[in-house]
């Protein structure tokens, strides 16, 4: 067909109306970099450049760690939900660098481990790796934090306290290496090898500390000890029929309670008790054969964390009463006047006491307790005859009551006084 010059003249425009929109098609082009087996591709914007370079590192670890990755295209975008480009998994380029690197690392290893176990392990194992390569800060690291000690109150440390384990002995290496050899056996194989002797020890103060401490942990997020109480049984005995955490509930009454490990195989426990006034908590690892009284003044809950991480394992325990522990007071005064307090008090008889306590004690603007000062004052050696103590204080700014405590020999604490502090 011949053109007539009006059509011809038609044609050129639209042709130089392509060649014009070629420079602008140019700018918007996006970049393209490959590491490992992961291709990048993202626009030329500062945020765009920033996760990237966050995701490279990342995989690059990973690698490094012996991880096998899957052949994968990453799309950094404005809107990660944007289905028009092609691409194995979209990142959105406003989010912080950080959480990109978390879904990214999570996602790899998430694809590479669901063809070697159940979805699940390899969803937690996913998420532990990823959480370790992302800044405390991050929102996917505290979310993760969250979840790790959720999933811990419930009972399950095949796939929290393990994977965790195996990070702070060998890192991400000995994570790979406990997954080869396949898991939760391999995990158990690859702490002893990293020099953890009793694994089940090891892994039953991570979850009480976990439970009544993340902070300990290095995780900035809240002890779930509420969930922890709702999830407690009663009873003496736990039984495992694989890795796993049980909580019992100390028996309540009105007195302290001791308790004593009679029979322990492939497990290990901790004691656990959840203050009152304070709203602070103690926790410590029981014995065969030894006994450990839990005071009952000023103890919110009181429970025993048990945990083995192997089938088989088993605990038993016995409770009895102990009336007037640590101490048995008898009279006691307190005198505010002219600016300054003075507390006595007399013991009758005490038992397995370390020391009292006096706390100077602030409420807030919420109304709970903060603690102010505390001051130590050792008892005398023979618990058996009656003794008097006395505590004086002239810096009553802000205060508004204190707290008498008795410290035992195995760190409890027992409240024995509240006396509050009327000013004007």
């Amino acid at each position: 067909m011949r053109l007539t010059g009006l059509q011809r003249c038609c044609a050129l425009a639209g042709l130089g109306g392509a060649l014009l929109a070629l420079p602008a098609l140019a700018t918007a082009a996006v970049s393209s970099s490959r590491v490992g087996p992961v291709t990048f591709e993202a626009d030329r914007s500062p945020e765009a450049v920033r996760t990237v370079a966050a995701c490279a590192q990342v995989v690059r670890i990973l690698l490094e760690q012996g991880w096998e990755l899957p052949e994968t295209s990453v799309r950094v975008q404005g809107n990660r939900f944007d289905a028009t480009t092609a691409a194995g998994i979209a990142l959105a380029s406003e989010s912080l660098p950080a959480d990109s690197a978390f879904r990214l690392a999570r996602r790899l290893l998430t694809d590479s481990l669901w063809r070697v176990m159940d979805q699940t392990t390899a969803d937690a194992l996913s998420s532990a790796v990823a959480a370790h390569l992302t800044p405390p800060e991050a929102a996917t690291r505290i979310a993760w934090e969250q979840d790790w000690l959720s999933t811990l109150a419930y009972g399950d440390v095949e796939r929290t306290v393990l994977p965790e384990l195996l990070w702070r002995a060998g890192g991400g290496r000995a994570i790979h290496d406990a997954v080869v050899e396949g898991w939760p056996e391999g995990a158990l194989a690859g702490l002893r090898r990293l020099g953890v002797e009793d694994v089940t020890a090891a892994a039953a103060e991570m979850a009480t500390a976990g439970l009544v401490n993340p902070g300990a942990l290095g995780f900035g997020v809240r002890s779930p000890m509420q969930m922890l109480s709702w999830s407690a049984q009663s009873g003496d005995q736990v039984r495992f029929i694989r890795p796993g955490l049980r909580v019992l509930e100390l028996p309540h009454s009105d007195v302290a309670m001791a308790v004593e490990v009679v029979h322990c195989s492939k497990a290990a426990a901790w004691l656990a008790v959840s203050y009152t006034g304070s709203r602070g908590f103690d926790a410590l690892p029981l014995t065969t054969g030894t006994e450990v009284a839990t005071p009952a003044l000023g103890v919110r809950w009181a429970g025993i964390i048990a945990v083995s991480v192997e089938g088989g394992g088993e605990e038993s325990f016995a409770f009895r009463p102990r009336p007037n522990f640590p101490a048995r007071l008898g009279e006691s005064s307190f005198v505010a006047a002219a600016g300054e307090v003075s507390l006595s008090w007399e013991t009758e008889s005490h038992e397995e006491l370390q020391a009292f306590v006096v706390e100077t004690v602030r409420r807030n603007a919420e109304g709970r307790r903060e603690v102010l000062r505390r001051a130590l004052i050792p008892v005398a050696e023979d618990g058996t005859e009656p003794f008097t103590y006395a505590y004086v204080d002239d810096d009553l700014e802000g205060v508004t009551e204190y707290r008498l405590l008795a410290l035992s020999n195995a760190g409890l604490l027992a409240e024995m006084g509240v006396f509050p502090l009327l000013q004007e």
